[in-house]
């Protein structure tokens, strides 16, 4: 029986998803987060403070340096690109880390087994 890492490994599908932004004129590739990386991002935020709009930009920007694959680009890089576009690939990679509820259901559903299958 495989570990967990293993099988993720093993499948690069689940790891990596090229998507189209900007009305689809830009391809990327967004990747899944580690448990460490979440908890760096999440460690910018600041519970009790009031929420704005440029938190969220900051949010979307370090979203974006972590979990954008391809092109690799930097926090400060991503504050000079259109705030839409950084947002758009922030949500997708949010989506498909399974932060969102339409996420967590396509995670669970590839991950879900059927009955008599290995697990």
């Amino acid at each position: 029986m495989s570990t967990l890492k293993e099988r993720l490994m093993s499948a690069p599908d689940f790891l990596e998803k090229k998507i189209k932004v900007a009305d689809g004129s830009i391809e990327v590739t967004i990747r899944r987060i580690t448990v460490r990386e979440r908890d760096e991002i999440l460690s910018y935020r600041k519970p009790d403070s009031e929420p704005n709009a440029q938190k969220g930009s900051e949010m979307a920007c370090r979203f974006v340096a972590i979990g954008m694959a391809d092109p690799v680009s930097t926090f400060e890089e991503l504050q000079d690109i259109p705030a839409g576009i950084v947002e758009e690939i922030a949500a997708e990679i949010m989506n498909f880390n399974g932060w969102t509820e339409q996420g967590r259901r396509s995670l669970e559903d590839q991950f879900r087994t059927t009955a008599g299958a290995p697990v």
